[in-house]
């Protein structure tokens, strides 16, 4: 009996990290209009050997990678989003922002547009209530955005980049 709580106490880790992966991969696959893409939640042993120190990085393939510290911030936030940090808020952005490249776009900064428009709907998909995602989107979008590398003045809703949506963070 000893091992074989240890051993199921061993695997219970594992086990969360690759049931939020599927979770999250199968919303990737709806943010990104991508059959193919698939969320990879690195360990902390994965994290060390990951090539791209980036907090998550994609290809066109559909492949996404977050580090662990970002799976279990995301985690985190989804479980209480009501009063996130502004590294919770980052996190959810980071999954819409990486599902965009998984999109096939390349392009930094029009990829984190199209990200803030699809932030409140992303949030929704995972399960935030609509008013928290709504406010959570909007806090991000005037705040920790505009002090982000990618951030570009084209990304308003009066400008090209504007994709139009029903539902983008500006217009719902």
């Amino acid at each position: 009996m000893l091992f074989l709580s240890l051993a199921l106490l061993c695997a219970k880790l594992p086990y969360e990290r690759w049931s939020f992966s599927r979770f999250l991969t199968k919303n990737a696959i709806i943010v990104s209009e991508n059959p193919n893409a698939t969320v990879h939640c690195n360990s902390v042993f994965d994290s060390i050997f990951d090539n791209d120190l980036r907090a998550g990085h994609a290809n066109t393939r559909g492949d996404i990678v977050f580090q662990h510290s970002w799976c279990k911030t995301l985690k985190a936030h989804l479980a209480d989003p009501k009063n996130p940090t502004e590294r919770e808020l980052f996190s959810l952005h980071l999954f819409t922002h990486e599902a965009m490249h998984a999109r096939g776009e390349l392009n930094e900064k029009k990829t984190d547009c199209q990200a803030i428009q699809r932030n409140y709907r992303t949030a929704k998909l995972l399960g935030v209530p609509a008013d928290i995602a709504k406010e959570n989107a909007m806090t991000f979008y005037r705040t920790t955005y505009r002090r982000h590398p990618y951030f570009s003045k084209e990304c308003v809703p009066d400008s090209d980049w504007n994709e139009g949506l029903h539902d983008s963070t500006w217009n719902s």
